[in-house]
């Protein structure tokens, strides 16, 4: 599209949607005349658009979507527009004919275009209407009356039922002079012969599904199936994909619901009645069925056909008898007909976890939407506000996106907050209730969970139950752990049933999974059967011997990437083990889950769920002291890691005490080790070099350890300036790491190195460095790390001078830490894009950014170091834009906070930064 002339309006709009009525056929008669009148029209349309503070959102083929502030300068492009279109030389045979419609509404706008129940309104508004016709909605209607030209009057067209199937639509047309006045009834749904039910609320979402179905049937396809779990939303979607497909069957749309059918004889006369057929003597349902529908062009719409499969073979039947005939059915299961095509309804769209949740964007979630939407019905004033958003987002990711449950839930908004719903279905779904004109077995989630566990069998329901023992996510392998090898069938039979929601990993392993409402039926049903602890010893054995392949043969976890991909997975089914596990006062397998845990949670930034665990094995005076210093190393490492450098040193130092009460100097030269670092951190760079020399010392037989204390010795000699000492000291512990094939150290001696060459001007070298980082931490599927690499790789880039491209890899930074809730890697992308924007001289985008970058930094505050380069970058950027006030500022928090731990670049910047403001010392100040 052009570029837009005009600013997209926000508030209460008036939208214009327009196309060229027959198009399609004049494509295929005539395309050169018609690609050339194209552009003439696309000219028109866009000049009397503009010309009257028309914006232009969207442009589809012919058809042009835009969006008025003023309904009365709608009102007058349209007219100018269809008093224009006769004046034209047109080239295709006969010319073209432009339909309008206006339709008055709010919307929500994203990126220049808008979203919202009016935009679909609108959109079905036009396809009623004829070439040459001006329709509007009577909420136009009521903004239009009062501010009509003279000789221009609306006429009243009546009701008519749209294809969304929700309450009909009152319409008028524009009478003017000039235009046509006379033209046939609208093409509305009343039209056509159906039985498609009214709905009483608007369709949501669904946009590819509905496609997808649309393309597959007007393409050929037969039998079209849409399963999913109950509550999924096939009973809406299946109306509407009929619906939008009624044009194209002149025999009709006929839905025949079916969820009290027990057998193929009631199947066929639920189907003849939903046809109109009158019984007749000696004529069975079946046949006459097929003799009415014989060659017409008939959709039938089959709503809940699993409850009796063995009926399924009527329809096949029919397929065969009927030639034109198509089906669209909605069933748990598929049919396993050879017309048969499969449709699976997936969840609706969530918010990604970490997303920011905007109030005026959330809607762009399909889950988000749908509660909007009928919260809006129960409650006229309901409004997404930021105080609100993360209960809403937090609602719709609770129930994994199931439409049934998002409508339950946006329900009790008549008496609720979202905050309040939210606080109550964490404790309980029982209080969710549905509409009295809800089905009996949708009124209630769990009405539906036991609709379907009421189809299974004894076999497959004992297996479903035994399932509430897990608590999430979990791989095939160990469900057939847990329920028996021997269910591998039946696991099958439940998937296929909408049941049990699987998927696969990169590797083809096959994951599972019940949706919430079901996992809590499920373990309902398990507590019945009194087979709880049962499945939960099998539960518990299970991921304690996962646990145990998971480590190596001195106790530490693989950090691999595929046993880390697998715990990213099934991690909630190893917390529920662990929890078990202390449940019992089991702290010998407590503490092998948390030990195989750790360098996940460490690589994940999970670190209070590991702190946690381990304090649990800390405290506990039964366990023997060697643990007790594992236990205690971790809770230092993670809370290190976390950025609390004060807070880890009591720990670092309680297990170097009780690894030395055990008699394992191995033990005691890590935690020296890791006190190092953490007196490194709080700029006790004398006290950290002590406590590496003498873990280095007490390390031998341990390279690992040996190496991470010289990789801190490296890191203390670059601050220092000494960048031929860093530069040998951390080349040698990256080889000993790489020797000793741990990856993740190795990873993070590399990314030091590359700061060290990237100090003194090698960019190539420190590109290499990054990059091995980069690949190190990916391949281990440590995020932290990776995203820091990938950060040292755009300031590279910045280093040489590529500020375009710098900034693109600093936003996509930006969005991945954003995603992870990673405020320490967000503050130091945003100041990279700061320091890149304004070496591009673009300061007030500069000026924004480093702002952006403070607030962040301030939310990690234990990060010093990054909260310092995020205020030195502010007050370069603040002195540049005339506030030395504000750099001077900026300038005294940097230095505060960088302390002792700036290196030799950092210190030079803060000299020529005092220099500028007119402070030559930090004395001065």
């Amino acid at each position: 599209m052009d570029e837009k002339k005009n600013v997209a309006p926000s508030g209460a709009l008036t939208f214009l949607f327009t196309d060229i009525e027959g198009s399609t056929k004049r494509w295929e008669v005539q395309p050169a005349d018609m690609s050339a009148d194209l552009a003439r029209h696309d000219a028109l349309l866009r000049a009397g658009i503009e010309e009257r503070g028309g914006y232009i959102f969207k442009t589809v083929g012919d058809a042009f979507c835009a969006a008025f502030a003023d309904p009365s300068a709608a009102l007058g492009a349209a007219l100018d527009i269809q008093a224009a279109i006769p004046r034209m030389a047109w080239r295709v045979q006969g010319g073209i004919s432009v339909r309008m419609s206006l339709h008055a509404g709010t919307a929500e706008e994203r990126d220049g275009d808008y979203f919202g129940p009016a935009m679909n309104r609108s959109a079905r508004i036009l396809s009623l209407v004829y070439g040459g016709q001006i329709v509007c909605s009577l909420s136009a209607a009521e903004l239009l009356r009062d501010c009509l030209p003279e000789d221009v009057r609306l006429v009243e067209l009546g009701s008519y039922r749209l294809k969304d199937l929700a309450r009909p639509e009152r319409l008028c047309q524009v009478a003017a002079p000039g235009l046509r006045a006379d033209f046939p009834a609208l093409k509305s749904l009343d039209g056509r012969a159906h039985n498609l039910p009214l709905q009483p609320t608007a369709f949501i979402g669904r946009d590819r599904e509905l496609a997808a179905a649309r393309g597959a049937v007007e393409g050929g396809c037969r039998l079209l199936t849409l399963t999913g779990p109950g509550g999924a939303g096939k009973t809406r979607l299946s109306l509407q994909i009929a619906a939008e497909l009624l044009d194209g069957f002149e025999g009709g749309c006929w839905f025949v619901e079916l969820s009290d059918c027990v057998d193929a004889a009631s199947t066929a006369r639920r189907t003849a009645r939903a046809l109109g057929l009158r019984e007749r003597r000696g004529l069975s349902a079946a046949k006459a069925v097929a003799a009415h529908i014989a060659d017409r062009r008939v959709l039938l719409v089959l709503d809940n056909l699993e409850q009796d499969l063995a009926s399924a073979g009527f329809f096949s039947s029919l397929l065969a008898d009927c030639p034109s005939l198509s089906i669209i059915a909605t069933s748990r299961e598929p049919l396993r007909l050879r017309w048969e095509r499969v449709l699976p309804l997936p969840p609706l769209g969530l918010p990604p976890p970490g997303a920011e949740l905007d109030p005026g964007r959330l809607g762009q979630y399909e889950a988000v939407a749908l509660f909007i939407d009928r919260a809006g019905a129960a409650r006229p004033d309901f409004r997404v506000t930021a105080r609100n958003a993360p209960a809403i987002a937090g609602i719709c990711s609770l129930f994994e996106g199931i439409p049934l449950a998002i409508e339950l839930a946006a329900a009790r908004s008549r008496s609720l907050s979202p905050e309040e719903i939210y606080r109550r279905i964490e404790r309980d779904l029982s209080f969710l209730e549905g509409s009295a004109d809800f089905p009996e077995r949708q009124r209630t989630l769990q009405a539906a969970a036991a609709w379907s566990y009421g189809l299974l069998d004894e076999r497959e329901k004992a297996v479903f139950r035994a399932l509430g023992s897990f608590a999430g996510e979990f791989s095939l392998d160990s469900a057939e752990s847990v329920v028996g090898a021997d269910q591998s069938s039946v696991l099958s039979d439940l998937a296929a049933k909408s049941l049990l929601a699987a998927s696969e990993d990169e590797d083809g392993s096959t994951f599972l999974h019940l949706l919430l409402p079901l996992r809590d039926f499920a373990r309902v049903r398990l507590a019945e059967a009194g087979e709880v602890e049962r499945y939960a010893c099998a539960h518990a054995r299970r991921y304690g011997e996962l646990a145990r392949l998971g480590r190596r043969s001195d106790g530490t976890c693989m950090e691999e990437a595929g046993y880390f991909a697998r715990l990213d997975r099934e991690y909630g089914e190893y917390l529920l083990a662990w929890a078990r596990a202390r449940t019992r006062k089991d702290v010998s397998e407590a503490f092998i889950l948390a030990r195989a845990l750790a360098p996940w949670w460490k690589a994940r930034g999970m670190y209070s769920d590991g702190i946690e665990c381990f304090r649990a094995v800390v405290d506990d005076l039964s366990v023997g002291n060697a643990d007790r210093s594992i236990a205690a190393f971790w809770i230092a490492e993670l809370c290190r890691h976390r950025g609390e450098f004060a807070e880890s040193v009591p720990e670092y130092e309680r297990a170097g005490r009780l690894a030395a009460e055990a008699g394992r100097p191995d033990l005691e030269a890590k935690a020296l080790t890791g006190l190092g670092w953490a007196r490194f951190r709080t700029r006790e760079t004398a006290l950290a070099l002590k406590a590496w020399t003498a873990g280095e010392a007490l390390s031998d037989g341990d390279p690992v350890t040996a190496a991470w204390a010289k990789f801190g010795r490296g890191v203390a000699a670059g601050s220092a300036g000494d960048r031929a000492g860093a530069e040998r000291l951390l080349t040698e512990a990256m080889r000993d790491f790489a020797a000793a094939g741990d990856g993740a150290l190795e990873s993070s001696a590399c990314s030091n190195l590359g700061n060290v060459l990237l100090l003194d001007g090698r960019i190539g070298a420190a590109v290499a460095a990054f990059e091995r980082s980069r690949d190190l931490a990916l391949c281990l599927g440590d995020r932290e790390t990776s995203l820091m690499a990938m950060n040292n790789l755009a300031c590279c880039r910045a280093a040489a001078g590529e500020h375009e491209k710098s900034i693109e890899e600093f936003r996509a930074i930006e969005t991945m830490a954003r995603s992870l809730g990673w405020s320490r890697q967000i503050s130091t992308a945003l100041s990279g894009l700061a320091e890149s924007l304004f070496a591009l001289g673009r300061k007030e985008e500069a000026l924004e950014a480093s702002e952006a970058a403070l607030r962040a930094a301030e939310s990690s505050a234990s990060y010093s170091v990054e909260q310092g380069w995020a205020q030195r970058i502010a007050a370069e950027i603040r002195l540049a834009a005339g506030d030395p006030d504000g750099a001077r500022r900026c300038l005294h928090a940097a230095e505060r906070l960088l302390g002792g731990s700036a290196d030799e670049a950092e210190r030079l910047r803060l000299c020529t930064l005092r220099e500028a403001i007119g402070e030559s010392s930090p004395e001065k100040k």
